[in-house]
C-alpha cells in the first residue's frame, strides 16, 4: 500500500492536500545523460504521491491518534546542558538521543 492510499484509508488524504500539498502525478529525475520519467503507481485506487513538510505530517498524524483515543505525550524543551572539556560528552537534562553524541571540537 502507497503512503497516499493509506493516508486514504484513515481518512487523512483529503486533509494532507488540504495543507498545500500537491499532488505529485508525475516523476523526472534528470541525471544529465539519462533522464527518467513516470508516475506513481496505483495502490488500492490512489495514483498520486505527496511529499508533504514533515512538521505538517506530524501534526495531523498525531492529531488523529488523539480523537482516536490515543493518549499523546509531547516531550517538553530541554534547553540545559553541561559539558565536560575532558572526554567532550554531553550530560545533564538533554534528549537520550543527544547524550551519547561527542564533540569533535
Amino acid at each position: 500500500m502507497s503512503p497516499a492510499a493509506a493516508l486514504r484509508r484513515w481518512g487523512l488524504l483529503e486533509q494532507v492536500l488540504a495543507s498545500n500539498c500537491p499532488p505529485i502525478e508525475r516523476y523526472s529525475f534528470d541525471f544529465g545523460p539519462v533522464t527518467l520519467t513516470g508516475s506513481p503507481h496505483s495502490s488500492d485506487g490512489v495514483s498520486i504521491a505527496l511529499a508533504p513538510r514533515r512538521t505538517v505530517l506530524d501534526k495531523i498524524l498525531v492529531d488523529s491518534a488523539s480523537r482516536a483515543g490515543a493518549e499523546v505525550r509531547e516531550p517538553g524543551l530541554r534547553t540545559r546542558f553541561e559539558t565536560s572539556r575532558d572526554d567532550q560528552e554531553i550530560a545533564g537534562d538533554v534528549p537520550p538521543v543527544l547524550r551519547t553524541c561527542r564533540s569533535t571540537a
